[in-house]
């Protein structure tokens, strides 16, 4: 793959025209009427469900409020300088680092309450123990899977343990979990430095929101799965060869043997089509996909019914951060029933994906090289769709998966240079992500914002994918003739 380098604009030119800025202004607007929309019924919802007409817990107020607030800065912030010291990507690592040591040692100490109380003033969701979730995984390996099996873990997990000759268990909880643990310190720092400006603020404070705490005190396999896409982002960016693409292609499939949804990442090899002969990395990730899906059918279904089922869902409103349109639903039966609550709300989420995907497909990189370009599209896709595998495939999602959301900050790219609608737009973005990865208590709040950032992902990335196709098509056409035109001249 090439690594041309785009067209670069000086400090006072705008790469984009009056038409572009019309066009990100026609996007945001029909964003925000449809978060508006859809926050208004369920408001009207609430109301008809309240004893007294007036007190409701849906958090529909709260929502209107704080999307009406981050849409209006993309109007009056125009330009913004942002001071970003070379230290600050280490800042992030250091919060994270300082919050997994505490509360180990409030743990080992037996200091449980307090341990509690410190969890509570970051709104972590307690469990009683550090590493929780892989230690509930490592469970079921020591008893030779006696246990329930979480059916949002795939089959190929399994495997591990003739892998290691059956030697996995609980015995090894420390270890691996300071692996997981040094995993997600790597993969905050590399956000910090693959983002810019702005961007890498948000890393910082992204790093103590409860949806990425959640994820590295839980030492959750998501762990695994962002930190793959983030080291493999910037491999595959800086070299950008066969073998470094067909290995983060392998390494996506077997990221989703294990916990299933990783297999939608595999949208991001789309870009490596700007090789020769990418179609053959692409094609045989979906064979391998294929296969897997049909090899473990009633295993896959298993997990989407499950979750997707209010019933079986481990979640009470306003204890536990979630996201996900299953619960959007449920907050629309003062208005609709079944299934027209569940098509309205569909239909909703998808407009928003279809308008901040337009955003995110006009808010192009305007000044760098086809390696970052193609670093943040990677980045941008993975992201959304690691996002919307649970909050909209599924329809359920806790809150460490808005934590992937993260992924999507560094294409927050700001030009100091100029003033220009695109540049509020990015300030607005920027605080949908606090809202979601901070707001995943109000449901609704969470749920539409990190629809609207994963919207702009999928558009963001899409856009530099089409791009790298389309030139390599318009490249080989332009040799075709070329050859022709040799071939002509020669007889």
């Amino acid at each position: 793959m090439k690594t041309d380098q785009v067209q670069e604009f000086g400090p006072t030119e705008d790469p984009y025209t009056d038409t572009n800025e019309r066009a990100v202004g026609a996007a945001l607007i029909l964003t925000f009427l449809t978060l508006m929309i859809f926050v208004g019924l369920i408001w009207l919802s609430a109301l008809q469900s309240s004893v007294d007409g007036v007190t409701t817990s849906s958090g529909a107020r709260a929502a209107i409020v704080a999307l009406s607030a981050s849409f209006i800065l993309a109007v009056f912030v125009r330009r913004l300088t942002v001071w970003t010291p070379r230290w600050l990507p280490w800042v992030g690592v250091a919060v994270t680092a300082g919050f997994l040591s505490v509360a180990a040692l409030l743990f080992q100490t037996g200091n449980l309450d307090t341990a509690f109380a410190f969890y509570g003033g970051f709104q972590v969701p307690r469990a009683g123990r550090l590493f929780s979730d892989i230690h509930i995984i490592l469970s079921w390996f020591s008893c030779d899977f006696c246990g329930e099996w979480d059916p949002f873990y795939g089959p190929g997990l399994e495997y591990l343990d003739p892998l290691t000759g059956s030697l996995i268990g609980v015995s090894w909880l420390p270890v691996v979990g300071l692996v997981l643990a040094a995993m997600a310190l790597l993969t905050i720092y590399l956000l910090g430095r693959f983002s810019q400006n702005l961007g890498q603020w948000l890393i910082v404070v992204g790093a103590i929101s409860p949806a990425w705490l959640l994820l590295a005190e839980r030492a959750n396999l998501d762990v695994l799965i962002l930190a793959a896409i983030v080291v493999g982002a910037g491999v595959v960016a800086t070299r950008p060869t066969y073998f470094s693409w067909a290995a983060f292609a392998v390494v996506i499939w077997i990221l989703g043997t294990i916990k299933t949804y990783p297999f939608a990442l595999g949208v991001v090899l789309l870009l490596a089509l700007g090789m020769r002969w990418g179609w053959v990395i692409v094609g045989g990730f979906l064979v391998a996909a294929g296969l897997f899906a049909l090899a473990y059918f009633d295993s896959l279904t298993r997990s989407g019914d499950f979750y997707a089922s209010p019933e079986f869902l481990p979640y009470i409103a306003g204890e536990s951060p979630a996201y996900g349109w299953v619960l959007l639903t449920e907050r629309l039966d003062g208005l609709f029933r079944e299934p027209t609550a569940t098509l309205v709300t569909l239909a909703v989420l998808i407009a928003v994906l279809v308008f901040a995907g337009w955003w995110g497909w006009l808010s192009h990189v305007p000044r760098g090289s086809q390696q970052t370009r193609v670093r943040l599209a990677i980045l941008s896709l993975a992201g959304a769709m690691a996002f919307l595998a649970k909050a909209l495939v599924v329809g359920f999602g806790f809150a460490y998966a808005g934590a992937a959301l993260l992924l999507v900050v560094p294409a927050i790219v700001l030009n100091p240079g100029i003033r220009s609608l695109r540049n509020g737009s990015m300030v607005t973005l920027a605080a949908l992500v606090l809202l979601t990865i901070f707001g995943a208590y109000n449901v609704i709040l969470g749920t539409l914002a990190g629809f609207v950032v994963a919207g702009f992902g999928l558009g963001f990335g899409a856009r530099v994918a089409w791009e790298t196709v389309h030139g390599r098509f318009l490249a080989q056409r332009g040799q075709q003739r070329s050859d022709l035109g040799e071939q002509a001249l020669a007889s």
